[in-house]
């Protein structure tokens, strides 16, 4: 605008707002006399909005009181229409107070209409142009510093050191995994947010600006975020200084550097950036011939999740820089360990082409890993399953060799116990087949293809059927029924068997309304998958299918195997309470095969016990078996429990479980699993 450049200008431009002639004619008279004024006057507001909609000035002089315009409110719409002109404030000498809260709200003087002259309203004028270029100027400054920030996407911090106060932004905060009311008071309370090893150095580095031996303020730390990791945060800043050299203000920027740095946080081995680097690096060694070539390991601690669970996030952070540790120490000073993932590992060993080169490693890497392992007074024995792969030229690089040991991990996964399986192209094509089978699966949770059968179970008391379990099954539209063993243990390991189960136990629940609906009274059980147990959801999932369900609960049995039972005792009696205290059935599925059933059996809120199809396949003829079931059954007895017996295919199978007083058997002497309404008739028929 024009004032901007009017101090380089011959003339002033001036608009006066007045309608009273009198006052307009002595405040013109006034202003002539001055000659770098070029004065234009209007009336009332319309007229000047007119005026400068035509042409530019360099300051206004205002009368508060207009014919469209009155007192503070007509500066106030000035000011909203006009914000970039400067405003000198003509008042009376009654209105002095308006004038003055005009000032306060942003006009940059007023004068008293008969008590100014040339030189009072010259200098005021002159004063208010400039003042205004200035405060725009600073505004402009700051609305580009904002916006520089925004797009930098850093925090800001300002340290007011004679003060003794702090400014931090709202994406400073954030990125300090803090909430607005959570910033820091002092210099201290920042340094307590860093981890442990950082908060020292902070301090030091920054008594150092202050004091000025350090020109320039950059500090490294790292900080924990509510989710339990850790980033790393760039600290910059600058004192300003007093005529003496004294510190009086710093203020600088934070930026998250943690996908720049090269370092895992937790472990310290270097990142998978790093990694990959020095695998590009040992990868041309070994097409130019330079080196023998070298092995690829992707190792992954089995089943970490379950610590996780049972010590908290921070308690698994531990133990897994614990076990990076050790990996570290069981390699030469020319290997290299990366983890790539929570609870993995990738591992490049220099000069090995072999398995027999790799043999050496592979023993001190099972040693290190099958070591006892303390924390928190329990000794932990952990578990690892691993892919190898040997150097090979690829056409997709050696990224692709990456891809493939972990195809081999999964293998080895399958297999279990500490496995190191080296990669073929077999190994990879069943790796493809299980992605396919993944995506299958995915599709067919979002196209409905899975299906519950219901295999009923005999009351050999009553000779009636009056229960079922649900067992599901996919009914692909060009594969046919495919069996769950085939499926389940991929849905558990790419965690689509958490979606699964959800459906699984709705659509059971949706049964067993109906037939109850229908007059039926039966029972329904519906078996936990060990993913949904250890995620202890189940209770509050099940809470929330039930609110509007008007069959009794006892009529819906949850069915959990032993052995995940005994993974945490004290968290599988507090889930298993919880259901039970919603009404609902509980039964251990597969008994006798935990190694401590019986000890921990009258803790367990449970209804029932099925024996496992492993024991009732071989009884009576096996003698071993026989005593087995025998013995669980009078178990069952003593207890209080019912007992079912799963997998009867014989009447020699069910006579002996006959005389022996259990009470329900299921298999496919009873019944093949059947489709709901094919079930409902088996009702009939018993």
């Amino acid at each position: 605008m024009g004032y901007l450049s009017c101090m380089n200008s011959a003339s002033i431009q001036l608009l006066l707002i007045e309608d009273n002639p009198v006052a307009a004619r002595l405040t013109m008279a006034i202003l002539e006399q001055e000659p770098d004024f070029q004065v234009h006057q209007t009336e009332s507001l319309a007229e000047a909005y007119q005026s400068i909609s035509s042409q530019e000035f360099d300051a206004v002089l205002l009368d508060l009181y207009l014919p469209d315009g009155e007192g503070l409110d007509t500066f106030r719409s000035f000011l909203n229409r006009c914000p970039q002109i400067p405003v000198v404030i003509l008042s009376g000498l009654d209105d002095r107070d308006v004038a003055l809260e005009a000032v306060k709200e942003g006009a940059q003087d007023f004068l008293v209409k008969g008590e100014m002259d040339a030189l009072l309203l010259k200098k005021s004028l002159r004063h208010s142009i400039e003042r205004k270029k200035i405060e725009s100027a600073l505004k402009e400054s700051e609305e580009r510093y904002a916006l520089a920030a925004r797009g930098a996407n850093d925090g800001i911090w300002d340290w007011d050191i004679t003060g003794k106060k702090f400014y931090f932004s709202r994406r400073f905060l954030s990125m300090m995994g803090l909430g607005p009311d959570q910033a820091p008071l002092d210099l201290q309370s920042w340094s307590a947010l860093l981890h442990p090893d950082d908060g020292p150095a902070f301090l030091d580095l920054m008594s150092r600006h202050i004091e000025g031996d350090l020109k320039q303020l950059r500090i490294e730390y790292r900080v924990q975020h509510p989710d339990g990791q850790y980033r790393w945060m760039l600290i910059r800043g600058e004192a300003v200084r007093d005529g003496t050299g004294r510190a009086r203000r710093i203020a600088g920027s934070l930026t998250d550097i943690t996908d720049f740095r090269l370092i895992d946080t937790l472990t310290g081995l270097p990142n998978r950036l790093l990694f990959s680097d020095r695998l590009e690096q040992a990868y041309l060694r070994f097409k130019n011939h330079t080196s023998h070539g070298f092995a690829l390991i992707y190792l992954d601690i089995n089943r970490f999740g379950r610590l996780n669970e049972s010590f908290g996030i921070r308690g698994g952070d531990t133990i897994l820089s614990d076990v990076a540790r050790r990996l570290r120490d069981a390699l030469s000073a020319g290997d290299t360990i990366s983890r790539p993932g929570s609870d993995e590992f990738l591992i490049l060993i220099e000069g090995a082409s072999s398995g027999v080169d790799l043999a050496p490693v592979e023993a001190r890497l099972k040693e290190a890993l099958h070591r006892p392992l303390y924390f928190s007074g329990e000794e932990l024995h952990l578990d690892f399953s691993a892919g190898v792969i040997f150097s090979e030229l690829r056409e997709e690089g050696p990224e692709s060799l990456i891809r493939d040991a972990h195809s081999a991990l999964n293998t080895a996964k399958q297999k279990g116990g500490s496995v190191f399986q080296i990669y073929s192209h077999e190994l990879s094509e069943a790796s493809r087949e299980r992605m396919q089978l993944e995506s299958l699966i995915r599709r067919a949770l979002e196209e409905g293809q899975f299906r519950l059968y219901y295999q009923p179970q005999l009351d050999l008391r009553s000779g009636k059927i009056n229960a079922f379990e649900a067992l599901i099954r996919w009914a692909h539209p060009e594969l046919g029924l495919i069996s769950p063993e085939r499926f389940l243990p991929v849905a558990e390991d790419t965690g689509l068997i958490g979606k699964i189960g959800e459906w699984t136990l709705r659509e059971a629940i949706n049964q067993l309304e109906s037939w109850h609906n229908q007059g039926l009274r039966v029972r329904v059980a519906v078996n936990l998958s060990p993913t949904e147990f250890r995620a202890r959801t189940v209770a509050g999932f099940l809470r929330q299918e039930l609110k509007d369900k008007s069959f009794p609960p006892g009529a819906l049995e949850m069915e959990f195997t032993e052995t995940v039972a005994l993974e945490n005792v004290s968290q599988t009696i507090e889930e298993l309470q919880e259901i039970h205290d919603m009404g609902l059935r509980v039964a251990v599925d597969d008994f006798g095969t935990g190694f401590s059933s019986l000890t921990y059996l009258k803790r367990f809120p449970v209804n029932s016990v099925k024996i496992d199809r492993e024991f009732v396949m071989s009884i009576p003829s096996n003698t071993d078996d026989a005593a087995i079931v025998s013995a669980i059954l009078a178990m069952g007895k003593s207890l209080g429990l019912e007992v079912v017996a799963e997998g009867v295919e014989t009447e020699a199978q069910l006579a002996f479980l006959r005389e022996r007083n259990c009470e329900y058997v299921q298999g496919y002497l009873i019944s093949r699993p059947l489709p709901a309404e094919e079930a409902v008739q088996v009702i009939k028929n018993y």
